[in-house]
């Protein structure tokens, strides 16, 4: 009986043993075939581009820009900066070598008084003063440099003040300034400043609006004429559609308001926020009051 037991026990360690040996055998083929496989699959391709979500750009959010019109030349002889719906300020501006005026109402436009300012060459700037009689003019002196002259007669009695660094301009040699500062003007032929937000420079007909981050943005095109307005930019189009006239208006934050007048599209125009909603355009010889 010990024998037969013994007997029993060798059968199974022996059969136990071929177990294990054939699950060994089983798992070397698999690895072996799956390392085959690995071997022979070509390589993944790398990620696309645009799977990589870069940040957006200040150039990438930029629409294109407008081409120039011909047609939205602007004269840029003029300027007109009304600060309430009663005081403004007027100028032909000159050239070099010519001399500019100044003019001021106190009445809405109805009467205009000149200045006792005599500059040597143009006006480039008016930074009137809401009271009618305080504000400062940035004039070309005789060898076509940039000055300060301020009032506190209401244009009757002037003086310098070169430590005035103030006005939107652009100067007879195609240098921009921007409240007083002096920037990269973006053409190589800018014609009018105005300063809104971070600054907005007329060039060839498109209005350019000056970024945070110094960049230029095409906010309006066909334009004819650019004035200062509170927290946005007066403006005269041309070609506006639907219109067979000037269309004056206010930008503000990229939106546009304006309308439609019977302003010829080939005369000299400034414009210039006045009360509000309200747009003041010096035409010809006269003063416009448009309620927008």
């Amino acid at each position: 009986m010990p024998a037969l037991f013994g007997d029993r026990a060798n059968g199974r360690r022996l059969a136990v043993g071929l177990i294990a040996i054939a699950v060994l055998l089983v798992v070397d083929v698999v690895l072996v075939a799956l390392a085959l496989r690995a071997h022979d699959a070509p390589e993944s391709p790398p990620a696309p581009a645009s799977s990589l979500h870069p940040l957006p750009s200040e150039s990438s959010s930029i629409a294109p820009q407008p081409e120039p019109s011909e047609s939205a030349a602007p004269t840029g002889l003029r300027l007109l900066s009304a600060v309430s719906s009663t005081v403004a300020w007027r100028a032909e501006a000159g050239a070099c070598g010519q001399q500019g005026s100044v003019e001021l109402t106190t009445d809405g436009g109805r009467t205009w008084a000149p200045s006792a300012l005599d500059p040597a060459g143009p006006v480039l700037a008016l930074e009137p003063n809401a009271d009618g009689r305080r504000g400062l003019v940035v004039v070309a002196d005789a060898g076509c440099e940039p000055i300060v002259q301020r009032t506190f007669t209401g244009g009757l009695g002037w003086e310098p003040a070169p430590d005035q660094a103030v006005g939107s301009y652009v100067t007879p040699q195609g240098d921009v300034t921007l409240d007083g500062t002096s920037i990269d003007a973006p053409c190589e032929e800018p014609q009018a400043a105005a300063a809104s937000g971070g600054g907005v420079v007329l060039c060839a007909g498109v209005a350019q609006a000056r970024t945070s981050s110094g960049g230029w943005v095409p906010v309006a095109q066909d334009v004819t004429a650019i004035g200062p307005a509170d927290g946005g930019v007066a403006v005269a189009l041309r070609s506006a559609e639907g219109c067979e006239g000037i269309t004056v208006g206010v930008i503000r934050a990229g939106a546009l308001q304006s309308v439609c007048t019977d302003i010829p599209t080939d005369v000299p125009i400034a414009v210039s926020e006045g009360g509000a909603d309200q747009v003041w355009a010096w035409v010809g010889d006269s003063l416009e009051v448009i309620e927008l």
